[in-house]
């Protein structure tokens, strides 16, 4: 029995998305900027901040004050390397004891939450200026909050501020940065789009036909030639596809009634007979993904101060009028284009924006774009956010893959490479050095004939990691094996294996291509349309980056309800075939929640998909509750996700073991016994040399402030504008 396919245009990078508000009858009306009110705190206020003093309940004269890491080294994302100031307080008579702390620690990553756990570090505790018995009484209490064998946390924006380098970023791509098909109404729109030529198939036990290649709930009475489309919870119809006129539905064939009772159709049976329908929208028919400008009436404009650029406000698409070369600017999948006139002709504008974009206020209604925009700030948060592996370990002999063909199994060489790629599956499979390698959810295997048996994979030739990112499976380039032992594998991914892809030194959804997904004059190439699958678009539901959730996120039902949930679908435009999956809304570990103005989402990685005990994923699920320093110690600190510094202003750590700051005059001083002296060039020399030197550590954390801050204002900040009842820019 033939199963029911959804189009999927785009599929949003790192996560299978909910489906947008079910009732799509109108485009609502944009509030302005900042009408709702603002959070009460970042939502990552339980985070402590630094430094962070811990004080003996029983008696509160004994604390021991840390102040914030200096990273030397993070290894691959998982092994660190720091030191930490100290301050010891033995009780109210003593002086206090300043020291040091050296520590090592394996660590794990939370994207989501933006936390590094540092789990079981072995500490080495420096007292330079006390006496033995002092050193060891001082050792004894920081033992006490800073106990081995147990764990604590650290803001992932304040570790990437320490790491950033070429060499740990994700790697720079060349992508298409020319616009898609850009249509534009003053009035209530949808975008109908088709992959490729419309093709509809045979609905099981009835008399009508469905399209297996649209974006929309789109149905074929073959008796009258009527076309009937599912808008929210309403229904219009159509004699011509492409042209039109549509015009409400209020009376359904019959046959609509026997519609298969499975839950493949439960959401379109739940919508007969359906509600009336007063107002239809402009329909734009398009055979390729594309992007939708709606406005209500005609532009209204905000200027956003300090910048010759102008907001227009009555639209949900990020839109804006430059006053010098009158000029509008539009994003879409972290791209931008330019035209004179809404109606087009668009272009590219990537990579030449007017320098206005990048003084847009942070703390404005239209900061959400800044990290699109590149050489901000908030565009290098983005890109190193996105270069943080996800790792799991995976168990050899309990892990397992069976790949399916249509027909004979079919391979293709891939321009630019030395391998060739499966047409017909939605497995990504290669053939590389007379041996088959697949790529399922992050993990790969290896196999000696296409259709297996597999074995998880050891190695990966180095030949894969050339696939261009034009191919549609290209992603699998950011998944690796970065360990082995007999039966255990060690493996992670980067965001662009979820299609986040560093180009134009911004992070952008996609290959912002086509022509790589389709091949109209190969009949046997296979086009994969769900998150299971490799392939995606960029554009078709007005992806936008939201910073407080460090992805993409989807946006807008004038792109149907299927341009932002994978159906565990395939389709070939060219043989005609279909099959469907069991990937629903929210498998893969991922949810949002959609609501008017903005969206939330969390939980899990591609990992989330293998069984536990099969792959142990280092992600959220693996981060305990935070439990104190336990032993009589209580915790505060200066501020969430912040600094900034305490008595004595902002402490380091020198690789000496000394412990220095900076005076008002910016000069670095040491402590000594008898205080605070001016710390002369030999120990400035001594300190940095082969290493760091404290003015980068200083710089260092500087950038980590701001970073953290950055985090703190996107989660916490009032929420976006709404995009079509679909969420909004996660600013």
């Amino acid at each position: 029995m033939p199963m029911r396919l959804k189009f999927l245009p785009v599929i949003l990078a790192c996560a299978v998305l909910s489906r947008a508000v079910a009732t799509a009858a109108q485009t609502p009306q944009t509030p302005p900027p900042g009408s709702q009110p603002a959070a009460s705190g970042p939502a990552d206020a339980g985070v402590p901040g630094w430094p962070r003093t811990y004080t003996r309940a029983a008696d509160p004269s004994f604390r021991v004050v840390v102040y914030q890491p200096q990273i030397d080294s993070w290894e691959r994302y998982r092994d660190v390397v720091f030191r930490c100031a100290l301050v010891v307080h033995r009780g109210a008579a003593a002086e206090p004891v300043y020291g040091s702390v050296e520590g090592a620690a394996r660590t794990r990553v939370n994207e989501t939450a933006r936390l590094v756990l540092m789990a079981k570090p072995e500490f080495t505790f420096r007292f330079p200026y006390s006496d033995p018995a002092t050193a060891a009484e001082c050792q004894q209490l920081a033992s006490e909050v800073l106990p081995q064998r147990e764990s604590f946390e650290i803001g992932l924006d304040q570790m990437l501020a320490y790491v950033d380098t070429p060499q740990t970023r994700q790697r720079e791509v060349a992508t298409s940065l020319d616009p898609p098909p850009i249509f534009y109404s003053k009035r209530p729109a949808i975008l109908v789009t088709f992959l490729g030529a419309p093709d509809f198939k045979p609905i099981d036990g009835t008399a009508l036909r469905y399209a297996v290649n649209c974006n929309w709930d789109v149905i074929v009475d073959p008796a009258t030639a009527t076309s009937y489309l599912l808008y929210g919870e309403s229904w219009m119809k159509t004699r011509d596809l492409q042209k039109g006129p549509w015009e409400p539905a209020r009376i359904l064939p019959d046959s609509l009634n026997t519609l298969p009772s499975n839950d493949q159709w439960s959401d379109v049976r739940a919508q007969l007979p359906g509600k009336p329908l007063d107002v239809i929208p402009v329909v734009f028919m398009c055979r390729e993904p594309a992007e939708i400008i709606v406005t209500d009436g005609e532009p209204i404009y905000a200027a956003i101060p300090g910048v010759r650029l102008k907001a227009v406000t009555n639209t949900d698409a990020p839109l804006f009028r430059h006053t010098g070369d009158l000029n509008y600017y539009f994003l879409a999948a972290g791209r931008w284009f330019r035209a004179k006139s809404l109606a087009g002709p668009w272009s590219a504008a990537t990579t030449d924006l007017p320098v206005d974009f990048k003084q847009i206020p942070r703390d404005s209604d239209w900061a959400y774009v800044l990290p699109s925009v590149a050489g901000t700030d908030e565009a290098a948060d983005a890109v190193m956010l996105a270069s943080v592996p996800r790792t799991a370990t995976v168990n050899i002999q309990e892990v397992s893959l069976s790949v399916e063909y249509e027909g004979e199994p079919k391979f293709k060489p891939i321009e630019g490479t030395t391998i060739e790629g499966a047409t017909n599956t939605t497995s990504a499979v290669f053939l590389c050095e007379n041996k088959y390698y697949c790529c399922e959810d992050a993990v790969w295997f290896t196999a000696g004939s296409a259709t297996g048996p597999w074995a998880c994979a050891k190695s990966v030739p180095d030949a894969i990691y050339a696939i261009p990112p034009s191919y549609p499976a290209h992603n699998v380039t950011y998944a690796k094996v970065l360990a082995a032992t007999e039966s255990m594998v060690d493996v992670g991914y980067t965001s662009g294996y979820d299609n986040a892809l560093v180009t134009a030194s911004v992070l952008v959804l996609g290959a912002g291509v086509v022509a790589a997904v389709i091949a109209a004059d190969d009949v046997s190439w296979n086009v994969r349309i769900n998150l299971g699958g490799n392939t995606i678009t960029s554009y078709g539901s007005g992806a936008f980056y939201s910073s407080s959730a460090g992805f993409y996120c989807r946006s807008g039902n004038a792109y149907g309800p299927y341009a932002g949930r994978g159906s565990g679908a395939t389709y070939s435009a060219n043989r005609g075939w279909t099959r469907r999956g069991a990937a629903s809304s929210g498998d893969g570990g991922f949810s949002m929640q959609v609501d008017t103005f903005g969206a939330q989402m969390g939980g899990g990685n591609r990992f989330s998909k293998w069984n536990r005990g099969v792959v142990a994923s280092g992600g959220p699920s693996a981060l305990p509750a935070r439990g104190g320093p336990g032993g009589g110690w209580l915790e505060s600190s200066d501020r969430a996700g912040g600094r900034r510094g305490g008595a004595d202003g902002d402490l380091y750590a020198g690789r000496d073991g000394n412990v220095y700051r900076r005076d008002a005059r910016g000069n670095w001083q040491q402590r000594d016994t008898g205080g605070w002296k001016g710390a002369d060039a030999g120990a400035r020399d001594s300190i940095g040399a082969g290493q760091r030197s404290l003015d980068a550590d200083a710089i260092a954390r500087g950038r980590s402030i701001a970073a953290s801050d950055r985090a703190s204002s996107s989660r916490g900040g009032s929420p976006g504008r709404s995009r079509g009842g679909g969420g909004r820019r996660g600013r």
